[in-house]
């Protein structure tokens, strides 16, 4: 094959991206390659944006792709749609910005809809820079549910594009139902958002409309912890095998021995929500310390996560206060 010198230009162009040509190709997307587009015309548009706010483009990383680029340094192109809204490559948007130049070189995508385009930046987002948050994945996975709640796209479909494993996403999918769960149950009186996911998740086993209503109502007047609920939907579920009714009466039984509890106020324990917070802080001290050492760590970074650990370890002395005290 004769390759003529603009065609070898165009296949040795630093800015084109083989492995997101054969994404497009391979999704029916039609694209083309723009090597110089004006910065000026980059359209930022919330409505094709997946990153969280504060995850778009991080500062570190804006600094550090801006001094590679004002050395001459290329990078992949951005991808945009044919109103040149951002799809994808908000770090480096932004450092051709600081640096100061004036094109940016592009992936045009062809007409397709908005749902469509936050689909290709999920994928694309785990490639380039820093992956997306869970938080984030999460948001755009149940956006996305919700506004198609008869969509094809499955678990193992979101699996590839995000690597969030099928089971988790799965476990968001339903959780997303749980309100309409309560509402056709005929659940009355408890806001779906009081009640810890953990929780949700042993409710949700419960097939029986009556049942998933009693049980419901129970572990929420009691404040039981998740450990008491998954051990009371167990046994209704055992008894609901002989019939509704057995399972009925049992719960009748539980109701009676719970009563003074419930007149109370409800089991004493740690608030999920205070739960939840205590792991995120956890979660975050153990990320930070598997990414880096703690002696390469920037002085803002040190001083921020021995800030994390010691809130963490004054969280975890209140929990242990409390589980002694149960």
């Amino acid at each position: 094959m004769n390759t003529t010198p603009s065609k070898l230009k165009m296949l040795e162009d630093p800015a084109r991206n083989k492995h997101l040509e054969t994404l497009l190709n391979e999704r029916g997307i039609p694209f083309e390659f723009l090597g110089d587009v004006p910065i000026g015309e980059i359209v930022i548009d919330d409505q094709v944006q997946v990153r969280l706010g504060q995850e778009r483009a991080p500062k570190k990383n804006v600094d550090r792709y801006a001094t590679i680029m004002s050395a001459g340094g290329a990078f992949p192109a951005v991808v945009v749609d044919q109103e040149k809204r951002l799809v994808d490559g908000n770090t480096r948007y932004e450092a051709k910005k600081k640096a100061k130049l004036n094109y940016i070189a592009c992936y045009q995508i062809g007409a397709t809809s908005d749902d469509v385009l936050r689909m290709l930046a999920i994928e694309l987002n785990q490639w380039n820079g820093e992956a997306m948050s869970r938080d984030a994945i999460r948001a755009q996975v149940e956006a996305y549910t919700t506004a198609h709640p008869e969509s094809s796209v499955s678990a193992d479909v979101w699996e590839r594009r995000t690597g969030v494993p099928a089971r988790e996403i799965t476990k968001w999918i339903r959780l997303l139902g749980f309100p309409g769960r309560m509402t056709d149950a005929g659940v009355i009186g408890i806001d779906p958002a009081s009640i810890p996911e953990s929780i949700k998740q042993e409710l949700l086993k419960i097939p029986s409309k009556r049942l998933f209503r009693e049980v419901t109502d129970l572990s929420y007047r009691a404040n039981l912890p998740v450990r008491d609920v998954r051990e009371l939907v167990k046994t209704v579920l055992v008894k609901a095998k002989d019939s509704e009714e057995s399972a009925l009466l049992h719960l009748s039984d539980r109701r009676n021995e719970l009563a003074p509890v419930i007149e109370s106020g409800g089991a004493i324990r740690p608030r999920p929500s205070a739960l939840n917070m205590y792991r995120m802080h956890l979660g975050y001290i153990i990320k930070k310390m598997t990414e880096t050492e703690a002696d390469k760590l920037t002085g803002t970074d040190q001083a921020e996560l021995l800030t994390l650990i010691a809130t963490a370890a004054e969280s975890l002395n209140r929990i242990t206060d409390h589980l002694k005290a149960a």
